[in-house]
């Protein structure tokens, strides 16, 4: 059995814990929600979606995980289906190795500049371009479904 959940501040220590213990480095930036994946009590997959202010318009997700063991069986999918359905815009810098991913999710590789970025984001995406060469912006803007988050058995 698995679910998911909106972390609460009490989760706190384990999330960090979860990036630890799998060698991720992962950071809160100011208003961030945090979705977990849990399985049998346990995390197996997080994703933290922050607003650098509270009312930035735009949310970045970042530091999604889902654990070696637990990998291609769809939990990031439905970590980002998580985010969508409470965020409506949505920025994430990813590597091309995960374009499909985030193309799957209904992302578009922002090529043409069709949604402008903040400029406080873009700051951020050249300084993570300095370590990481195959960076792609993936933008996400949808209408809110507000469907439940998932609990499976």
């Amino acid at each position: 059995m698995f679910e998911i959940n909106k972390a609460t501040k009490q989760d706190k220590k384990d999330i960090k814990r979860f990036y630890k213990d799998n060698n991720y480095s992962a950071s809160f930036m100011g208003y961030d929600h945090t979705y977990i994946i849990r399985r049998d009590s346990i995390i197996i997959g997080s994703v933290i979606i922050s607003y650098i202010t509270n009312n930035s318009q735009y949310g970045l997700l970042h530091a999604l995980l889902i654990t070696e063991l637990h990998r291609r069986k769809g939990y990031a999918q439905l970590l980002i289906k998580a985010l969508q359905n409470e965020h409506s815009h949505i920025i994430c810098f990813a590597d091309k190795k995960l374009q499909r991913l985030y193309i799957d999710m209904g992302f578009k590789k922002n090529v043409n500049s069709e949604f402008p970025i903040p400029n406080y984001l873009l700051k951020k995406f050249n300084n993570y371009l300095r370590n990481k060469k195959d960076l792609k912006i993936f933008i996400n803007i949808n209408s809110l479904t507000n469907t439940p988050l998932f609990n499976f058995s």
